[in-house]
């Protein structure tokens, strides 16, 4: 695992739990199952391109890059 991925997860979870959303909150509101959100957050499984860009357009930002600098 890359240090990128360590922050990806890390971010996903900081954010779902700064909106107080749970996981199933959360994968409801970008279409994907809740244990996709749990398997992010765990660093088992990287989202892939569309996983990455619903996350960014929810999370408020322009770009994954974007969304990873400053989440």
């Amino acid at each position: 695992m890359t240090r990128q991925d360590d922050s990806i997860k890390c971010q996903v979870r900081e954010y779902r739990q700064k909106q107080g959303w749970s996981q199933k909150e959360l994968a409801e509101r970008i279409g994907i199952k809740r244990q996709a959100i749990y398997d992010i957050e765990t660093g088992r499984y990287l989202p892939n391109t569309g996983i990455s860009l619903r996350l960014a357009r929810l999370f408020g930002a322009t770009s994954t890059s974007e969304t990873l600098e400053h989440t």
